[in-house]
């Protein structure tokens, strides 16, 4: 009786409903806007960039609990950096009907911003009963794009079928779904995704969610309000390997239960991250001025960038303050990550005065300024005038050692700085 409505609905709606996926991709009907941080192969083009490497996928699953029923996806895929593409094959039907559809995709991220995908694929109807005999195969691509503003939130439509969207062809056959939607990650190894998709039995809206608990571990659900339809899946991953299982209750027509394995280039997914709470105190602070430069490099909530910022202004320079801190590039929150894991840091000097200018020493009835005091000079006059701090660090000690011709070839190699710049290191030198 169950298996007589299934295959009723199947005729009487339109074929190829049932799509073949990914069994982490939750629902059997297109859906725009989907996180796919766990690797495999999705009908969706919008899937085929991300991690460069490639991905092989077999999965299966017996749709509405049906033993007559079969259903099988198999395909492979490359990605590089910011392109993709994928050739799929689906199965779906019983001994005496069936629907195969064979697909090639491509995929393109501009700017990783603007991401957009085409998929043209080769469908295959086959009926073979006593009463009827019947084969046809048609072609027909599917055409989506979405665009992501930000790295937290992601817009996506795609317009399945578009020769029978737009001219009518095969459109008793294939109905031309299409679906738009948002994609929302509110924090790393989370998502929730909202889509509406128009398929030959009406608009469904769809609401999933996906975590990442850990790197070996991802869990995915769905609901869908029109059908009352709950579904789930789980996957574990062992490196390059990923075993996803899902399950769909459906209120008239039962379970469908899926099975896939992908196996991947890519080793990492996105986890949830679980960081130290900001009222942490470390079991042993260090000094930051005598400190080795291994221990600067692990304080917490320290940039490796600012790291290497303080090890060279001790070496260069000297004592470092928090003024110092500032002048390097620190941002509040590395100061206060400094305060909060560092002690020792220098008191401002008396050497210099309130206007900032260094202090001048008198010595054989001369005015002597010590080495160290005039390389800090050349480093605040640079940095006043905007140039960065790791740039003044190292050419505020150059004339220690050089001469002016020494300063010049050494400017007219660094392809990195305006002759703006460059003027400003000049005069600064010459002091």
């Amino acid at each position: 009786m169950q298996f007589t409505l299934i295959y009723s609905m199947i005729i009487l709606i339109s074929a190829f409903e049932y799509n073949g996926n990914e069994p982490a991709a939750l629902f059997p009907f297109t859906t725009a806007a989907e996180s796919y941080s766990i690797p495999g192969i999705y009908r969706n083009p919008l899937s085929i960039t991300g991690e460069k490497g490639y991905t092989v996928s077999v999965s299966g699953s017996r749709p509405y609990s049906e033993e007559a029923l079969h259903s099988c996806t198999s395909g492979i895929k490359y990605s590089g950096q910011g392109w993709g593409i994928q050739f799929l094959g689906h199965s779906f039907g019983t001994d005496f009907y069936r629907e195969n559809r064979f697909s090639a995709a491509a995929g393109l991220s501009l700017l990783k911003i603007l991401n957009t995908g085409f998929n043209a694929s080769a469908y295959k109807l086959d009926i073979d009963t006593d009463e009827d005999n019947f084969s046809h195969t048609m072609y027909d691509g599917d055409i989506g794009g979405a665009i992501t503003p930000v790295n937290w939130i992601t817009f996506a439509f795609i317009q399945n079928c578009i020769s029978s969207a737009t001219a009518g062809e095969n459109r008793d056959e294939l109905y031309p779904e299409r679906s738009g939607g948002v994609l929302v990650k509110p924090f790393h190894g989370f998502s929730l995704a909202w889509n509406l998709t128009d398929t030959a039995a009406g608009y469904i809206n769809s609401f999933s969610a996906g975590i990442s608990p850990a790197a070996f571990i991802h869990l995915r659900g769905g609901y869908t309000p029109e059908d009352t339809r709950f579904v789930a899946s789980l996957t574990i991953l062992l490196k390059h390997l990923n075993v996803t299982y899902s399950l769909s209750s459906h209120p008239y027509l039962g379970y469908t239960h899926s099975f896939g394995i992908t196996l991947s280039s890519a080793s990492e997914i996105d986890t949830i991250q679980y960081s130290t709470p900001s009222i942490y105190v470390p079991e042993k602070k260090i000094n930051i001025n005598s400190a080795e430069p291994e221990e600067i490099i692990n304080i917490p909530g320290l940039s490796s960038r600012s790291s290497e910022r303080i090890i060279l202004y001790r070496s260069k320079i000297g004592p470092i303050s928090e003024k110092g801190l500032r002048r390097i590039g620190l941002d509040n929150d590395e100061i206060s990550s400094v305060k909060r894991n560092c002690y020792g840091l220098a008191r401002e000097s008396h050497k210099e005065d309130k206007d900032g200018s260094t202090k001048k020493y008198r010595k054989n009835n001369k005015i002597y300024i010590p080495p160290k005091e005039r390389i800090r000079e050349r480093f605040r006059t640079m940095i006043k005038e905007g140039i960065p701090a790791s740039t003044a660090i190292r050419y505020s000690e150059i004339p220690e050692s050089s001469g002016r011709e020494d300063i010049e070839s050494i400017l007219a190699e660094d392809i990195s700085l305006t002759d703006k710049q460059k003027d400003i290191i000049r005069r600064a030198c010459s002091r």
